[in-house]
């Protein structure tokens, strides 16, 4: 790790990235939690359709001990009432004695009479026993496998509730399809995932736009810097109007540029000095050593004549 070298724009893209990833955790978890918040929903929705189912008998019930239906009409009206009722995608009430006998099948009429005690679906569940022992024990779901509808040949992954009326021996249930739930959570998921999706690339997208106005910027004044460093001084430093800190880099990079320059120019200058000196000393060295030859010829000349003389 401690070799691991990274771009700032590798940096920059993994700190838009890293909360990007713990948004998308946490929509999928959420979502994941709202699948058991479905089902719940529709378990509480179900026993509300069978409290109404019950709630219809009491009333027909209650008809018939005050005279105004005999027994059997306010039976047959209850009955009829609760066959009718239709909810969610074709969702429907039943109900059977609690000696197993049909009494009501929203979508199957034809079983109605029927003793179904023993019946089991295609996984061997006996449904109908044991919503009559849930109903009888103050409520809970039963999951089993019912068709959909009396043309529907393929059975349904289902839970169901029951309650027991118990004046006409009557045990009412209704339930839902768990294809239903799965649907309604695949529309929910895919629902949640476009509007994820879009959110994540539109942050995406202003990252990089963003990145990008930091780093392009960045990458040519450092260019320019390594330019200068081996020697370049005819770079021209860009982004200097700029406020923010590559403005900053940038101004200071002229600065160095022209303190570059200036420090050429004098150190160019000083050469120039120096071989100047350099020149006018060799002149007056020359000048002093003629000056000494001349004088001892003069000397040299001058002991020649006084020995002639003599």
């Amino acid at each position: 790790m401690k070799n691991l070298t990274l771009s700032i724009r590798a940096k920059m893209m993994i700190a838009v990235m890293a909360p990007i990833l713990a948004m998308i955790c946490f929509a999928l978890f959420d979502v994941l939690s709202q699948r058991e918040s479905l089902t719940d929903n529709r378990k509480i929705h179900v026993r509300q359709m069978v409290e109404t189912g019950v709630s219809i008998l009491a009333h027909y019930h209650s008809l018939a001990e005050k005279g105004q239906l005999t027994d059997a009409e306010a039976r047959d009206r209850a009955k009829s009432v609760i066959r009718d009722i239709r909810y969610g995608k074709g969702d429907f009430l039943f109900a059977y004695r609690s000696d197993g006998i049909t009494e009501i099948v929203g979508t199957a009429p034809q079983l109605e009479g029927k003793q179904r005690m023993d019946v089991t679906d295609s996984n061997g569940v006996p449904y109908v026993k044991l919503l009559i022992e849930v109903a009888k024990t103050g409520g809970g779901f039963v999951a089993y496998s019912f068709p959909r509808s009396a043309t529907d040949q393929g059975d349904q992954r289902k839970i169901s509730t029951a309650m027991y009326y118990a004046p006409w021996d009557m045990v009412v249930g209704s339930g839902v399809y768990i294809g239903d739930i799965d649907e309604a959570f695949r529309s929910q998921l895919t629902r949640v995932g476009v509007i994820l999706a879009l959110s994540i690339s539109a942050i995406v997208a202003f990252s990089i736009f963003l990145v990008r106005t930091i780093t392009r910027p960045l990458s040519r004044v450092t260019g320019l810097i390594e330019r200068l460093a081996q020697g370049d001084r005819e770079i021209s430093v860009p982004y200097t109007e700029k406020q923010d800190e590559v403005g900053k880099l940038a101004r200071a990079l002229d600065v160095f540029r022209r303190q570059a320059i200036t420090l050429e120019q004098q150190t160019g200058e000083q050469r120039q000095a120096e071989v100047r000196n350099a020149e006018s000393m060799a002149v007056e060295r020359r000048s002093i050593a003629g000056d000494f030859e001349a004088r001892v010829m003069d000397l040299i000349t001058g002991s020649f004549a006084s020995s002639s003389d003599m």
